[in-house]
Order: C-alpha cells, then structure tokens, then sequence
C-alpha cells in the first residue's frame, strides 16, 4: 500500500547513483495473496488480491501512519546501502530473504518484538531504525520494507542470469550485447576522447537552440549531456512537482512543436529572472503565465527530424533551472531502440566524424553510406553519452496541487470530499503500472533505472499501455486495446458548471477538466489485471489496477503518453487515467497534441493544438509508416 504525505515543493534526493540490476523472468498470476500489495512468495510473483482489497472503501492497513515521500526515500537508502555492502549475491539474497520476513512481521497491528527477538536479523541497522519507531509509523515503514524486497528480488535474479552463461544468458541479452558490443566500444572509446569544459554557459545553448536551426559543437553539446547526468543522478525514481505545473507527452524530435505549441501554451519554461528566453513564440497576443514547472513524460528523440534540438533545449533548460524543469524517462529514451528509430542517425547526419580506422560510418555493406543501414549504424560518440544519460532520467512522477497536511488525509476508508478539496494529486510515468511494483510508489522507488530497458518492472513502467476487459475479447490488436469506450470530445467537453470547454482564440483550445473525487471502485466486468502486451515488451494493465492503485496511493488520477491519441488526450479506465500525447501530426497521421496545466487552485487544464509545421518521421518513415512506435527487430514477436 502507499501511505504518503504530499507536500509543495518537496525536493526529492538521494544518493542515486548506487545501482543494482532489475529483475526478470515470466510472469504468471498464481497463488494466495499475502495481503499487502498483491505479492507472494520468495520470487516475488503477481497474485490476485483477496476480496478484502477488492471492497469498496476497505483499506485492511488503514491503521499505517502518512509518511512524507522523502521519509521512505530515506529509508530506501538505507536499504539499498546495506544491500550494497554485501560481498555476493548469496548474501545479498540471504539479506533481501531477511529483512522481508521480519518486515511481515513489523507491519502487523499487533505485532510484538518478543515475537522476532531471537532472529539473527534484528541486528541489522535497517530493522532496528523501524523497531525505534511508534506503531504506527513503524507498520508503514515495514511495508515499504516489505515492497523494496519484492522488486529487488527481481533485480537479484536478474543479476544472477546476467552473470551466468549458458542458454538463458543468451535469451536473456548475450546474444544482442556480442552483436553490438564491438560497435558500443568504440564508440564508448570516441566519447571519453571528447575534452570536458571548464566554461560553460547553458543559456547560450537554450538560446541558439531555441532561435536557430543551429546545434552548439560537439564538445559543447557532450558538456551538456555529462552535466545533465551528473544532476540527474541525484534524483531518484520518484520526484515530486509542485503546481502550478505543465505536463507534456512525447515529443519524438519535433523541436518546432516544443517551441510553438508546447512551450508557448503552457508559458516559460524557467523561471523569471534568467537571461533565457524559453517561453517559445506568444500566443497570438495573450499574456503568459510564469513560474510553472515542467514535467516531461518521456520520448524526446526519435522518429521526428529534430531530436537533437529538443534534447539539447530540454536538457538546457534542466540545467538553468533543475527545481522546475522534470524529465521522466520513456521507452526510447533506451540505446536498444534509438539505435532503430532515427536518434543515432540523426547523430552521425548532424556531428559527422570518421571511425578510428578511417572509415567513418560507411563500414556496412549494402548502401552507399551508413545511413542507407538503418539496423547496422555503428555508435556515435554523442549517442552513448546521450544514452548514459538517458539511464539516469528519473521513472515517475507526483504533481500536487495546494498542500495538504497529513492530517487532513484520511487513515482509512472512502475520501470525503471535503477533506480533499485543494489537495489534487496526480501520479505520472510513461507507459503504465507494473505487476511487480506492489501497486505503490515504494515498489517504483527500488526499481533500478540505471541500464537499458529489457523487462521487469522497468519495462512496464515505460511501455505498458491500459487496456479494457472488452478489448482482450478482440482477436488482438493494439488500438482496439487502448481505445477508450466513451467518445474522447464528450469526455472533456465539461467544467465545473457543464458548459461547453473554453473557446481561445488563436490556434490553442483550452478545456477546462472537473476532477472526480468520488472514491474509485473497480467494476467486476472491467477486471482484467496485467496482460502481456502485444508489443512484444513488458505487460499491459486494466482498470482494476489503475483503480487499485490511486485508492491505496490516495491519488486522483494518472497521466501518461507513449501512445498517439487523435485529439492529443484520451480519458479510460472511468475517467482516472489520461494519456497526454504532445507531438501533432506525428509520422504524418494527423493527430493533435496536447498538454496539460495543472493550476495551482481551481480544475486542472488541457491545452490542443495543431501541428506547427508539417513534420517528416525521420530515417523510419519508410521503413515504418505505423504512428505507435515498436520494439526493435530482436524483440518483435
């Protein structure tokens, strides 16, 4: 369960940067629940949760207290460090095993330390800070103990195969690392080449990027990237934006988008006061709002012809302003799939240079130069710097509306709406919720993010797609899937009062959104729990576990992208989850996009607009003319 206080401008750190491998292997719903998040078991395998969890209005673990997010960052340190401190993985598993069977025993309300005094475990530092604490806070604690175990489980076996030889290290990666593992080392060996700078001003960066069609030198853009990692790295999975605050969807290379639709609906992208000017072209006269934050979900590269321009504007601005700017990691933000789709090409067209043995990127038979080989591109230096990079972005995100003290939140039961009135909050990713998380934020936050994105949790938090009961009934298709049943217009065609959604003149339309604050309550014909997504990558989710999650995580809806939606947003799963897709006329299929203003007060806001040029898909437009991105060849089923 997650039991969390959310407080304005709550800045997330910790030291991120110690990295342990995710897990993996199949998974299968089987077995008893054990009661606290949908998990059983030492493999730390999905199961039905009991009808107690089902209940409208029933939290079985009410009586935990409501922790500060940063109070369980803390304790994930500690878990993580001690875990780290282990000499093999037979004795970090000894202390994963350890700590989850003293931590089921913490949890309980009437628990007693006579009950745990003679295991060798309660000598661990970790388990004697939980036992300090008062009931209450020492039940929450537990829990998340309890859920950094189920997902490190998975990282642990991950790590165990990964290291092993033999036919399931081949299945589970060897054979793609050996076909590409000379090409990354050289192209690793070119980037340690690249000088650091000692000056170095990323203004001036936002500004050309920003103004011109011109991209700063190679040594300045490979700072940029290195400095971008370094702050990244102090962030952990889970950050937390204050509103007033902008939520974009993919932008996929279409920089003149970012700039004359995205960063010009939603107002500066820094705060007031810096020499950059990144509020992008007005709108049409309006006066624009200041000081919001950004949050960005995820697919800044690929497919369109600018990804380059967009990574060094957004990365740019993260530098100017690191407390405002939020970048979120999506499924192409991983070298297994922008090697395919258009970034790494676009590396070589844009920063051309010839290979150690003076070839340069034309070593591949076939075509005259490298770039008639989409699937054979040798590694460019700024691209395994960018996908470093990438591997620190953070996974999820909490966007808060006005404060809300921990009292004010209910301990248990149905939310009275007057208790939450003010107090929006909304959780965002990319792709979707995971099996494997315990459906709470603790699970994301022991997620490790810090390697390419092959499976487990990893996988799913940046390429599930929600989907519908009704849908796994069709003979298997993706947009039949993840098309809501309800009409999109109709869904936020409502405001506070039911008129019609705000009309602006110019090229944007505002439509102002009533949230629901009813508790949510999953519907037994709409259960369908995970699936494995026809993508041929982690696993699709239904409503029950949207629903699920935002009770116990005392959330008002999700908001994520990675699909293109027609009109730029698509409400499902009753209203709770918002698929936010910011990049018009994406491969040329005519769609809109669009973003979404979360207010500091009052009903949050979406924002359409049009294509602001016409956009060309980049090297993949011919090779795959379809608008929903796909996994690489090696992956495809």
């Amino acid at each position: 369960m997650g039991f969390f206080s959310f407080k304005s401008n709550e800045k997330l750190k910790s030291g991120a940067d110690g990295r342990n491998a995710t897990g993996s292997g199949s998974i299968k719903p089987s077995g008893p629940t054990d009661g606290d998040g949908g998990f059983s078991g030492s493999s730390g395998r999905p199961v039905a949760l009991t009808a107690e969890e089902h209940h409208e209005g029933v939290d079985p673990l009410g009586y935990m207290s409501h922790l500060p997010v940063t109070d369980i960052i803390e304790l994930y340190t500690s878990f993580r460090n001690s875990l780290q401190e282990c000499p093999d993985l037979v004795q970090k598993r000894y202390f994963v095993s350890t700590v989850k069977t003293l931590s089921s025993q913490m949890k309980l309300r009437d628990f007693s330390e006579k009950s745990i005094s003679t295991h060798d475990g309660t000598k661990l530092p970790i388990v004697k800070r939980v036992l300090r604490e008062v009931p209450s806070v020492r039940s929450r604690l537990a829990l998340a103990l309890q859920n950094f175990c189920h997902v490190t489980d998975w990282e642990l076996e991950n790590e165990e195969i990964e290291c092993g030889t033999g036919l399931l290290a081949t299945l589970r990666g060897e054979s793609s690392r050996l076909r590409s593992g000379h090409e990354v080392d050289e192209g690793e060996s070119a980037a340690r080449l690249i000088p650091r700078m000692d000056s170095f001003d990323p203004t001036h960066i936002y500004n050309l990027v920003s103004t011109t069609d011109k991209l700063p030198s190679m040594q300045e853009m490979a700072e940029l990237i290195r400095r971008t990692n370094e702050l990244l790295l102090q962030e952990v999975n889970v950050v937390l934006v204050s509103a007033p605050c902008v939520v974009v969807g993919d932008i996929h290379g279409q920089k003149k988008d970012l700039i004359d639709n995205v960063l010009a609906a939603g107002g500066p992208i820094a705060p007031c006061g810096t020499d950059a000017v990144p509020e992008g072209k007005p709108d049409d006269g309006a006066a624009k709002p200041t000081g919001r934050n950004y949050l960005f979900l995820g697919d800044i590269v690929d497919r369109g012809p600018e990804s380059l321009g967009c990574l060094a504007l957004l990365f740019a601005a993260k530098l100017m302003a690191p407390k405002s700017v939020h970048l979120l990691r999506g499924n192409h933000e991983s070298s297994e799939t922008n090697r395919n789709y258009g970034f790494l090409r676009e590396c070589w067209e844009r920063y051309p240079i010839n290979s150690p043995g003076g070839g340069g990127p034309t070593a591949c038979t076939g075509g005259n130069t490298a770039m008639d080989c989409v699937w054979e591109l040798q590694s460019h230096p700024l691209w395994v710097l960018a996908n470093e990079t990438f591997r620190s972005l953070p996974l999820c995100a909490v966007v808060t509306g006005e404060a809300v003290s921990p009292s004010a939140l209910p301990n248990c039961g149905k939310h009275r709406e007057a208790d939450r009135q003010g107090g929006l909050t909304l959780c965002a990713m990319h792709g979707g919720l995971s099996p494997f998380i315990a459906e709470s934020l603790d699970g994301i936050l022991a997620v490790n993010r810090f390697r390419d994105i092959v499976d487990g949790p990893l996988a799913d938090l940046t390429w599930a797609d929600p989907v519908s009961a009704l849908a796994l009934f069709s003979p298997g298709n993706v947009a039949a899937a993840t098309t809501t049943a309800g009409n999109v217009g109709s869904e936020l065609s409502d405001t506070n009062n039911g008129a019609p959604p705000q009309q602006q003149e110019g090229r944007f339309q505002h439509h102002r959104m009533a949230v629901q604050r009813s508790e949510p309550v999953p519907t037994t014909s709409a259960t369908v729990g995970h699936v494995l997504s026809s993508r041929g990558r982690g696993h699709n989710f239904g409503e029950d576990v949207t629903l699920r999650f935002l009770r116990k995580n005392k959330m008002d809806f999700i908001v994520r992208a990675h699909q293109c939606v027609m009109e730029g947003y698509e409400w499902q799963h009753q209203r709770r989850l918002l698929t936010l897709f910011s990049a018009p006329n994406y491969c040329g299929c005519g769609n809109k996009g669009a973003i979404l203003i979360v207010h500091e007060r009052g009903d949050p806001e979406l924002v359409q607009f049009e294509a602001a040029g016409i956009q060309i898909c980049g090297a993949i437009a011919a090779v795959s003319p379809k608008p929903s991105p796909v996994p690489p060849k090696e992956f495809c089923s």
